[in-house]
């Protein structure tokens, strides 16, 4: 007996209702792999937390020296011109380090992986802008970024003396800067996790994720600081990190 085929309608049907599945599934998987990004990238930021926590036991209260360059939301180094600043003071109780190489051991700890993955982010892991050679590169940037607490950093670009038993109640370093597309010869800053949000990471180790409402979207009418691609004077980077204290936690 000869077995009953498919016909050209049959299969026309299969293949449209598999379509309309994969159409409708998309979007959910992609909202799926998107949240799972935010919360690794809340994990990491905790484990920022326990080594700047462990740099501040081990200095008198301190937390790492806030270094920026040109631009005040410029506070996401781990190397400039050769030297360690912020988070790569607080490595080797975050990652560890070689102990004959001096090399960090777990870099990926100090990088957001809601950060676009595209080959000129300048806060991306290792890409063309950011390359990751330690401990010999002259200048790495971390995708994490201490806060800007005093609107004039002063001449040397740093701050020594900031404290973690003030910093309790507010943000001391977040995955988000405040601009978005600022763009330079060699690279570019961007928004992390598709521009939907941000992780913060508070003094007393709490991390808490918020919407870039209210303050942070050109639409609010509430807005001192817009999310666009102009760097911001110092003082308007420091009243932005007023506003991420503000949000729910």
């Amino acid at each position: 007996m000869r077995q009953k085929a498919f016909t050209l309608i049959e299969l026309l049907v299969v293949v449209s209702i598999i379509a309309l599945l994969i159409a409708i599934l998309l979007p959910s998987l992609s909202k799926a792999r998107e949240q799972a990004k935010i919360v690794a990238c809340g994990s990491n930021l905790r484990q920022v937390g326990l080594g700047v926590t462990s740099y501040a036991l081990e200095n008198h209260d301190k937390l790492p020296p806030v270094y920026r360059s040109g631009s005040p939301f410029t506070t996401y180094w781990l190397r400039f011109l050769g030297k360690d600043y912020n988070l790569a003071l607080a490595f080797n109780q975050i990652g560890g380090r070689d102990k004959v190489t001096g090399a960090l051991l777990s870099p990926q700890v100090v990088y957001c992986p809601g950060q676009p993955g595209f080959d000129l982010n300048y806060l991306g892991f290792d890409t063309v802008p950011n390359p990751w050679d330690w401990p010999t590169a002259e200048r790495i940037r971390s995708s994490y970024t201490a806060r800007f607490w005093k609107p004039d950093l002063g001449a040397d670009n740093k701050l020594e003396a900031w404290h973690l038993i003030d910093q309790a109640n507010q943000v001391i370093y977040s995955d988000f800067i405040g601009v978005d597309n600022y763009t330079t010869a060699d690279g570019v800053v961007v928004a992390p996790h598709e521009s939907e949000g941000y992780n913060r990471l508070y003094g007393d180790g709490s991390v808490s994720w918020a919407p870039y409402e209210p303050f942070t979207n050109t639409a609010n009418a509430e807005v001192l600081m817009p999310l666009g691609a102009v760097a911001q004077s110092g003082q308007q980077q420091h009243d932005y990190w007023r506003l991420l204290d503000r949000l729910p936690r």
